[in-house]
C-alpha cells in the first residue's frame, strides 16, 4: 500500500548533466592539452580510450545495477552514453578531468545515492598533494552558503560566501549541482552535499570544479557578515588534509558510531538522544553497550517522551541500525524493516576483471542463493539475506512518546528507519523532508568498477532493498508530520526552529538542551 501515488513523471532531461557540459560546460571548463602537466586531470584520453571506458561501464550499469532505469529511462541513458563518445569523436579526445564529470553526470540520472564516481588514483594524488580546496566548513540553505568554521581568520562563522573567484554560489551550483547523487526525486537533498561531503574529495561544488577547472592557489571571495556591506577577502587554499580539519571543527570528518551517540534528560520527563551516524565498520563496538545504559535510564526515570535526533545521521551499519530499532519497536511480536532484497543477475561473466567488493564470494554468486521470480528478477534467500531476519523488541525498549528530528541529509538506512518508525502511533516526526527512499534504496553489496583506462572508478549497487513499511511515496523520502524548513536566517541567526518545536511538544523550555 502506498500514500501518494500520483505517478512522478521522469524529467524531461536533466538541465545539468549531457546537454549543459555538451555546450556551454565543455567550452568553459574544459583544461585542454595545453594545461599545466602537473595537472593530472588535464591529460587527455584518446578517443578509443573513451570508447573503451563507456563500453565497460555502460554494460556493467546496464547489467548489474538494479535500479538502473527505475526513475530514468532507458533511452535518456542510452544517449547520456552515447553523448560521451560523440563529443570524444568530435573533439579527438577527452581530458581526464573532463571524462570524470561527464560520467558522474551519467550516473546521477541513474538517481541512486548510492551510484557515484570515485576519481582515479593519479587524480587522488593531485588531491592530496596540492592547495586546491577553501580552508573552511561550509554549507548551502536556501541556495545560499555559509561559513561554519575556518581555519583562516578572515572568514567567520555565520560569515555569508557570496562569490570564488567571481563566480558567484547559485553559477556555481548551476554548473555542478546535480552531479550531486540522490535517490529518486528527492531534489532537496542535493544542498547538503555542496558546501561538504563526506562521499566526495571536498564538497560537490570544490570537488567536481578542481577537476575542470584551474583554481588558483589564492582564492579570492566576496563575503557578507550579517547586514555589512560584502567584501573581498583572500585566502590560501589548501590540501586535502588541511580541509579536513576545517571540517573537523564541526564534525569529526569520519565520525564512528562509537562516538556519535549523546544523551541526555530534560527535566523530569523527557530525554534527548543524538544519533550523528551508524557507522560501525571502522572501530566497531557492540551497539548495545552504548544503547542499553541510555535506556535503562529512560526506564528507570520513568520518562514519558524521547527526542530522537537523528539529522545529521546518513546511514551506515546494519547493526548499530537495527539495535536502535529494537530499542524504539513497539510491544509485541518481532517485526523487520526490510522484507525482501533482489538483484537483476547473478552473472558477473566478462565483468569480473574489473570489478571488486568487500567479499569475494559476492564476486561468484551461487544459484542456490537465490529464488528466481517470475519477472526474471532474483530473491536473496532469507538464510543469506541478514538484514531481512526479524528483530525483536529489547527489554528495555521505549515505551512513550517518541519525536523524532529529520533533515535533507538523512539517506540510506536511516531513511529506512525513519520510514519504519513513521508507521508507529507513538512517533511524532518533525523537520524536514528526507533524502534516501521510503521504499527502499539500491545498495547492500557494492561492487566498485575500475575502468581500465581512466582507472576511474564507478560505485555500483548488486541489490535492491524492498523495505518493510506501510506507506510511502515513490521515489521520495520520509514526509514528516510537522515540516520546519531550515533557512538562511536560521543560519545567520544560529536558530533551530525544529529542536524548539520538539522541545515543545515534549512540554520542555527551548533552551532545556544544554548543547
Amino acid at each position: 500500500m502506498t500514500k501518494g501515488l500520483a505517478r512522478h513523471d521522469e524529467p524531461a532531461r536533466p538541465r545539468f548533466p549531457m546537454l549543459l557540459l555538451t555546450a556551454t560546460l565543455t567550452s568553459v571548463l574544459s583544461l585542454g592539452p595545453t594545461a599545466a602537466p602537473a595537472n593530472v586531470s588535464a591529460e587527455m584520453l584518446t578517443v578509443d580510450a573513451v570508447r573503451a571506458d563507456v563500453a565497460v561501464a555502460r554494460e556493467a550499469y546496464e547489467r548489474v545495477h538494479p535500479g538502473y532505469d527505475r526513475y530514468t529511462k532507458r533511452a535518456t541513458l542510452d544517449a547520456a552514453w552515447e553523448d560521451i563518445v560523440d563529443d570524444a569523436e568530435s573533439d579527438g579526445g577527452m581530458t581526464l578531468g573532463t571524462f570524470y564529470l561527464r560520467l558522474q553526470a551519467t550516473l546521477a540520472l541513474i538517481r541512486c545515492n548510492h551510484t557515484k564516481a570515485e576519481l582515479s588514483p593519479a587524480q587522488v594524488e593531485r588531491r592530496e598533494t596540492n592547495p586546491l580546496y577553501l580552508p573552511a566548513a561550509w554549507e548551502v540553505v536556501d541556495g545560499r552558503a555559509f561559513v561554519l568554521a575556518a581555519t583562516d581568520p578572515a572568514l567567520r562563522p555565520r560569515d555569508e560566501l557570496l562569490a570564488i573567484d567571481g563566480v558567484t554560489i547559485p553559477e556555481l551550483i548551476t554548473r555542478y549541482g546535480e552531479l550531486s547523487p540522490i535517490d529518486g526525486f528527492t531534489e532537496h537533498a542535493r544542498e547538503r552535499e555542496y558546501g561538504s561531503s563526506s562521499e566526495f574529495r571536498g564538497g560537490v561544488l570544490e570537488h567536481f570544479r578542481i577537476e575542470t577547472e584551474n583554481v588558483p592557489a589564492t582564492a579570492v571571495l566576496t563575503v557578507q557578515t550579517g547586514d555589512a556591506p560584502p567584501r573581498e577577502v583572500s585566502v590560501d587554499r589548501v590540501d586535502l588534509d588541511a580541509w579536513k580539519e576545517a571540517q573537523a571543527l564541526v564534525q569529526p570528518f569520519q565520525l564512528d558510531f562509537r562516538d556519535a551517540v549523546t544523551f541526555e534528560p530534560l527535566g523530569d520527563d523527557a530525554g534527548y538522544l543524538r544519533v550523528d551516524t551508524f557507522v560501525n565498520y571502522r572501530n566497531t563496538v557492540r551497539p548495545d553497550r552504548i544503547y542499553d545504559p541510555i535506556f535503562k535510564q529512560l526506564r528507570r526515570d520513568d520518562r514519558s517522551t524521547l527526542i530522537l535526533d537523528l539529522r545529521n545521521n546518513g546511514g551506515g551499519s546494519a547493526d548499530a541500525l537495527n539495535r536502535l530499532y529494537a530499542h524504539l519497536m513497539p510491544r509485541g511480536r518481532a517485526a523487520r524493516l526490510v522484507r525482501e532484497i533482489r538483484m537483476v543477475t547473478n552473472n558477473l561473466d566478462g565483468l569480473r576483471d574489473y570489478l571488486w567488493t568487500w567479499s569475494k564470494r559476492a564476486l561468484n554468486p551461487k544459484r542456490w542463493w537465490f529464488r528466481t521470480n517470475d519477472d526474471g528478477t532474483y530473491t536473496l534467500r532469507p538464510i543469506l539475506a541478514t538484514t531481512t531476519r526479524r528483530i525483536r523488541p529489547d527489554r528495555w525498549a521505549f515505551r512513550g512518546r517518541i519525536i523524532v528530528l529529520t533533515s535533507h541529509a538523512n539517506a540510506s538506512a536511516v531513511s529506512t528507519l525513519m520510514a519504519k518508525l513513521s508507521d508507529q502511533d507513538n512517533v511524532t516526526v518533525v523537520g524536514e523532508p528526507t533524502g534516501g527512499s521510503a521504499e527502499g534504496v539500491t545498495a547492500n553489496i557494492l561492487y566498485f568498477l575500475r575502468l581500465p583506462n581512466s582507472k576511474i572508478t564507478g560505485r555500483l549497487p548488486a541489490q535492491r532493498i524492498y523495505n518493510d513499511v506501510e506507506t510511502f511515496t515513490p521515489g521520495m523520502g520520509v514526509s514528516p508530520d510537522v515540516e520546519i524548513l531550515r533557512t538562511a536566517d536560521d543560519v545567520r541567526t544560529g536558530r533551530d526552529r525544529a529542536l524548539e518545536h520538539a522541545l515543545s511538544l515534549a512540554g520542555q523550555a527551548p533552551d532545556a538542551l544544554s548543547q
